[in-house]
């Protein structure tokens, strides 16, 4: 079928030296130089929570390539592989360190850049509780208008000084915020235009007004799900069934595998499914 469009999702792709290699989503985020810059000045690198490479790297690139193709179909009347890795994709996305290479032509320490906590408009800080808040107040508006709310008006033409004067806005912003709790802050600065949100947890989330706004937590059949994150204004995207249940379907695979309801049941009585 000389019109088919297929995909290949691997970790470093159909060719190449590492094609045969194995691997998880830390090494292609490693391998990318992703990891590298994940983590405090002097420390070291710290793996992120969210699988970067398999859903941004890898999943996502395959949805877009795979939209590519379809469209070059249409001009083409020919289809094609689509051949997606995930090191590829983690190279990509490591855009912002990699252009400070490029411009440079060194490459950049890990925790000293503009994004990644080493100066005081853009970080996390401690609040009373022990919870945490983000501040991303990165361009200069934002950042005057974060340190005029604190009455250090004196900090906004320092933003992006280092040494001393960059150790004393940080004692400053992490004892201020640590005064008031997380929910006393998000009362404070949640609609003032400093770039401004909580530590979340799951929980959290899921309740948050915007998020329950914008669909992504859903409920179907008593389930609560997540929802699709692409809103399309005249084919909106329609949950039709509820994700399985743990073990939902276990006996029914096996039956269709040939097991009959004994072995099931002593399968089950093992604890082997």
């Amino acid at each position: 079928n000389s019109r088919l469009v297929y995909c290949a999702i691997s970790g470093y792709g159909q060719d190449g030296p590492y094609r045969d290699r194995v691997g998880h989503d830390v090494n292609y985020l490693a391998a990318a130089g992703v990891l590298n810059y994940v983590g405090e000045a002097a420390g070291p690198p710290v793996i992120p929570g969210v699988q970067v490479a398999d859903v941004g790297a890898g999943s996502l690139m395959a949805a877009v390539g795979i939209l590519t193709a379809l469209l070059a179909r249409e001009h083409t009347g020919r289809g094609q592989l689509v051949d997606v890795a995930m090191l590829d994709g983690a190279v990509a996305w490591n855009v912002y360190h990699t252009l400070l290479y490029l411009l440079s032509g060194r490459p950049p320490e890990r925790g000293r850049t503009q994004l990644t906590g080493y100066f005081p408009c853009y970080a996390v800080y401690e609040t009373r509780d022990r919870r945490h808040v983000t501040v991303g107040a990165y361009e200069e508006h934002f950042w005057a208008t974060l340190c005029r709310h604190f009455g250090r008006e004196d900090f906004i033409p320092t933003q992006w000084d280092e040494g001393p004067t960059r150790d004393e806005m940080f004692a400053f912003f992490r004892a201020a915020f640590r005064a008031k709790t997380l929910a006393e802050w998000v009362t404070e600065l949640g609609d003032v235009d400093v770039c401004f949100a909580p530590v979340a947890t799951l929980d959290e989330t899921f309740a948050d007004p915007q998020v329950r706004h914008r669909r992504m937590v859903v409920e179907h059949d008593g389930t609560l799900t997540l929802g699709t994150p692409i809103k399309l204004s005249e084919t909106p995207a329609s949950l039709r069934t509820a994700p399985a249940k743990f073990g939902e379907h276990t006996d029914g695979v096996l039956a269709s595998l040939g097991f009959g309801a004994e072995e099931i049941a002593r399968l089950r009585r093992d604890r082997v499914v």
